[in-house]
């Protein structure tokens, strides 16, 4: 067993490096994987597993699929994958405006902000449409 402890600068608002990480590891070997990489690796992990929460929680409010075919299925999962993808690119495209890291802007705030902005009725009324205003 390998310990790794690390901290990230500028993690925190202040620019101070973060609390301190410890990975335990199997990989005892430092050449085969060195420390560093370790630590980018176990990042990438809690990225993608962050994804998914975002994508279990968030766009489906904790429910289940509701298709039952697997056509179906593969349909609903196919339309939360691109969801997600929409709402993360407007999140780096936010955040390149004011050179910032897209991992710190808030999925669940940019998620409300999205969801207030297209259930305005003002935006869709039928009596208003966008083109003739």
């Amino acid at each position: 067993m390998r310990v790794i402890e690390y901290q990230i600068d500028g993690h925190t608002d202040d620019g101070t490096p973060s609390e301190t990480f410890r990975l335990i590891t199997s990989v005892t070997d430092p050449d085969h994987a060195s420390a560093t990489d370790l630590a980018d690796t176990y990042q990438q992990r809690w990225e993608i597993e962050s994804a998914f929460r975002e994508i279990e929680t968030y766009l489906r409010e904790g429910k289940g699929i509701r298709s039952k075919s697997p056509a179906m299925v593969r349909q609903e999962l196919y339309g939360l994958f691109i969801t997600h993808y929409a709402v993360r690119a407007f999140m780096t495209e936010a955040a390149d405006t004011v050179e910032m890291d897209p991992d710190r802007i808030s999925f669940t705030r940019t998620l409300s902000i999205i969801r207030r902005r297209i259930t305005d009725p003002a935006e869709f009324s039928p009596h208003n449409p966008p083109h003739l205003a």
